[in-house]
């Protein structure tokens, strides 16, 4: 999505709508199953590992990981969905490579479903996709140019890929943990405006 969206154009308020549609709809199903598959498995760090301040974070805080869930109807996982080169070079690959066979694991398993929801909210919501992935256009493009099947190669492939958003923001999730604690927070919307706030800034830095 745009920075021109993010900040006030004159299609603030189509984005607006649009988000207060994935807000009350079903969208958030599939995107809060996702997110707790990715939580559920980054408590577990032999599962995705290198992040392990964040693990902590979340893992002294789990009692309120399902209310963070609830306020975040944005992927709190990244998939490099930033590096349009990767994922450019990924999607000529899909068009000429067979697809490679994966061990099965949890790992796996997540990157497929993450994949689809990402290749989903590509089609389904074109501009406000970035918000939700937290995506550049070009990465954007490039999961509207595949067909659902051929997704299979980035969790044969690249497993690796996956990682919590916000790596170089610890105190973004130490902020959020904190709001997560407050019944009051919770009650009067300040989690879910921040929890926004931080998911915009994604789109300007």
């Amino acid at each position: 999505m745009s920075r021109e969206l993010a900040r006030g154009s004159p299609g603030a308020d189509h984005f607006g709508s649009t988000l207060a549609e994935i807000y009350t709809s079903a969208a958030l199903q599939p995107i809060a199953s996702v997110n707790r598959q990715f939580l559920r498995l980054l408590l577990q760090s032999e599962r995705i590992s290198n992040f392990s301040a964040i693990s902590e974070i979340l893992t002294s805080a789990h009692d309120v990981v399902p209310h963070l869930i609830e306020a975040c109807p944005f992927t709190l996982f990244d998939l490099r969905f930033r590096d349009g080169t990767a994922w450019r070079k990924l999607a000529q690959a899909m068009t000429n490579d067979s697809i490679p066979s994966a061990e099965p694991s949890a790992v796996v398993g997540l990157v497929n479903s993450a994949t689809v929801l990402a290749w989903y909210a590509a089609r389904r919501w074109p501009t406000e996709a970035g918000l939700l992935l937290g995506a550049t256009d070009e990465v954007l493009m490039a999961l509207q140019s595949v067909e659902l099947t051929q997704l299979q190669t980035v969790s044969a492939r690249h497993a690796d890929w996956i990682r919590p958003r916000w790596t170089d923001k610890i105190s973004a999730w130490l902020e959020l943990v904190s709001l997560a604690r407050n019944p009051r927070a919770i009650g009067d919307g300040s989690l879910r405006i921040r929890a926004m706030e931080h998911f915009l800034g994604d789109l300007v830095n």
